[in-house]
């Protein structure tokens, strides 16, 4: 009955189709490192990039709009960086790890 109800669903499924997308990324970026010369050339950078790029984004939606946190931009951004940050951090040291498991395969 209410007529903001689809527009606030479709942005809910909006932001966690990109959330998806980041998970995807995420698992892409280890894959990339787990293979042959992976870390070396760099290779896994096609993926972690844009998905921190995309880990930015939801996190800073997600956290400064009303449907969710409602915080102020600036404490939205400041969050969405640290969490950016992490994701980066974390998926590099993961990605090494599975790579080092993986090597005598």
């Amino acid at each position: 009955m209410n007529t903001e109800g689809f527009n606030i669903l479709w942005r809910y499924f909006a932001w966690s189709n990109q959330t998806i997308g980041v998970f995807a990324f995420a698992a892409i970026t280890i894959y990339l490192m787990a293979k042959k010369g992976g870390q070396k050339n760099g290779i896994y950078l096609i993926a972690l990039i844009p998905g921190s790029f995309y880990m930015f984004i939801i996190s800073s939606f997600i956290l400064s709009q009303k449907i969710g946190f409602g915080l102020p931009m600036t404490v939205a951004y400041i969050i969405a960086g640290v969490l950016t940050a992490l994701y980066f951090a974390g998926l590099i040291k993961l990605g090494r790890k599975y790579a080092a498991s993986h090597e005598e395969e």
